[in-house]
């Protein structure tokens, strides 16, 4: 019993902290702005969606998706309005925080040196083309949308 006494005052210490820090954190940390109404998966399905839209074949590629921040943006946003101001607007308005969808191929592509018959320059021409697909990217905001920067 004595022990329990001993640590009351650690646990009234943690029970303020964490409060504090949930009722804080969104109005004075720089990214408490960050609103996320899509997790991941439905970033990347989104973006497939959106390439198959556009045409794009992304048989053979995998989707990585990965959240980014536009540091000039935010940092230029914080600056004249203060962090609360800033969070509340790059919550809804400004796009400071994105998704950075890369759909990339899968295996590598292996270039062997034909033999100088005509049907192995044509299987090597075809590699050759396959490999010069390249990878796509796409940029989303965090709500799914293209971003005007989509490359």
């Amino acid at each position: 019993m004595e022990k329990l006494k001993n640590l009351s005052p650690f646990f009234v210490f943690l029970v303020l902290a964490i409060f504090v820090i949930i009722e804080i954190f969104p109005s004075s940390h720089p990214f408490g702005g960050i609103r996320l109404p899509l997790d991941v998966n439905a970033i990347r399905e989104r973006s497939r969606e959106i390439l198959i839209e556009l045409g794009v074949d992304l048989a053979g590629l995998d989707a990585d998706a990965r959240l980014k921040h536009d540091r000039p943006l935010v940092r230029q946003t914080q600056q004249l309005f203060g962090i609360e101001r800033s969070n509340e607007l790059l919550g809804d308005k400004v796009p400071g925080y994105f998704w950075e969808v890369s759909w990339k191929r899968r295996e590598k592509i292996d270039l062997t040196v034909s033999s100088g018959r005509e049907e192995d320059a044509s299987k090597q021409a075809e590699k050759v083309i396959s490999m010069l697909k390249g990878e796509v990217f796409l940029n989303l905001d965090t709500r799914g949308r293209p971003s005007s920067t989509m490359i």
